[in-house]
């Protein structure tokens, strides 16, 4: 049952902790986010059960790809890494200086941008580079590249958040628990300055209190502990041999009412798309039709002031130093892929409508099923790597 295993990987990671880690979602919501390629599912869990499920359209890709674009000229990691900036030698110049190499080389030119920064994650611990003696650690430059980091740390501020914004309007209190997993968290870990560490990621822990701060009453909120496992594969598949599927029904039928009686029902009776707040009043995908969006103007409105609140709170962290402090980003640099973010919201915002309504094609009169908040985010990352890596 395809329904089943996407509910216990969601869940996976709660479970391995709860069970190694004793991390209880009792007194405070524990939020479980696991990051892949192409999507971030995230799952609030209360009372030990979930009460919360949402699906972003927002993932690693949105980091490392090429947005709405199909073309990796204007790729600023792969610019700067792979091809060499501003006099710096680039991982190709290094790899064709060996024979035995180039067929990597030559991989890497029939690639997107995405596959091509997964193989330059790869070679750290490649045999091929190992015989020759030669070392190339992608992590380990970025987490040194206090430039490109402003990228890493965009698109999980952007995610953070949406989740604060969402748990919000639900009227759920900030979390003191947040369990980072898939593909993805390993990106993060680069931005926190962990490579091959154990420790915590306290430079992102006290970005994500801040963040819940500006969205909550600052009194509310609690130390932010987040956990980010080195093998996230490792603890999923461990979290879900815990997940005991009629366990699960049996106490979701018995808070959410005998009809949800089925993984596919709960979990259709769990899951929210928020798309943001006007005048007070949250609006949610079920209250709106992608047909309705394309014709409606409030739903630019409501993106917008989503948008607008969320610039108000990295303009108020900037002010705090916080990107400063924790990260050794420049004002300049945050400043200024701030302002190519706001530069580029109408155009983002569009073209992530438009592209969505190509893919569902006559459907759509169906329910906004994505958070439109993370379309400009999408458009413009590469951007602002473009810019940040010289080109």
């Amino acid at each position: 049952d395809n329904n089943i295993t996407l509910l216990s990987e969601s869940l996976a990671p709660y479970l391995y902790y709860s069970n190694a880690h004793m991390i209880a979602a009792y007194e405070r919501p524990v939020v479980s986010v696991d990051i892949g390629g192409g999507t971030t599912d995230v799952v609030v869990i209360k009372d030990e059960l979930p009460v919360l499920v949402t699906s972003l359209k927002f993932a690693g890709n949105s980091i490392f790809g090429d947005g709405y674009n199909s073309s990796r000229k204007l790729n600023g990691f792969l610019s700067k890494y792979l091809e060499g900036r501003n006099g710096s030698t680039g991982y190709r110049e290094k790899l064709t200086a060996y024979p035995m190499l180039k067929a990597l080389v030559d991989s890497m030119d029939n690639s997107g941008s995405s596959d091509v920064i997964s193989l330059l994650f790869s070679l750290k611990t490649n045999p091929e580079l190992e015989k020759e003696g030669l070392s190339i650690d992608f992590s380990t430059d970025l987490a040194q590249d206090n430039q490109l980091k402003v990228v890493l740390v965009l698109f999980y501020c952007a995610i953070i958040f949406h989740i604060s914004r969402l748990m919000k309007s639900k009227g759920l209190q900030p979390p003191e628990e947040i369990l980072l997993s898939g593909t993805g968290s390993l990106t993060l870990r680069i931005a926190d300055g962990l490579i091959d560490s154990s420790s915590a990621p306290v430079h992102l822990s006290r970005l994500t209190k801040e963040i819940f701060k500006n969205v909550f009453d600052p009194s509310e909120v609690r130390q932010v502990n987040l956990h980010i496992d080195k093998d996230p594969k490792k603890i999923t598949a461990k979290g879900a041999i815990l997940f005991d599927k009629d366990d699960f029904v049996s106490k979701q039928s018995q808070r959410l009412g005998p009809d949800f009686d089925d993984v596919q029902s709960i979990m259709k009776e769990l899951s929210e798309t928020y798309i943001g707040e006007l005048d007070g009043a949250a609006t949610i995908g079920r209250d709106m039709t992608y047909s309705n969006a394309k014709a409606d103007g409030s739903f630019e409105k409501i993106v917008a002031n989503e948008f607008n609140e969320f610039i108000k709170c990295m303009d108020l962290l900037q002010e705090k130093d916080v990107f400063k402090d924790q990260f050794g980003i420049e004002d300049i640099d945050m400043k200024n892929s701030l302002e190519e973010l706001k530069l580029n919201f109408k155009n983002g915002l569009q073209k992530g409508l438009d592209e969505k309504l190509m893919e569902i094609g006559s459907s759509d009169d169906e329910n906004v099923n994505e958070p439109p908040f993370f379309y400009p985010f999408h458009f413009s990352l590469c951007k602002i790597a473009s810019k940040l890596s010289g080109l």
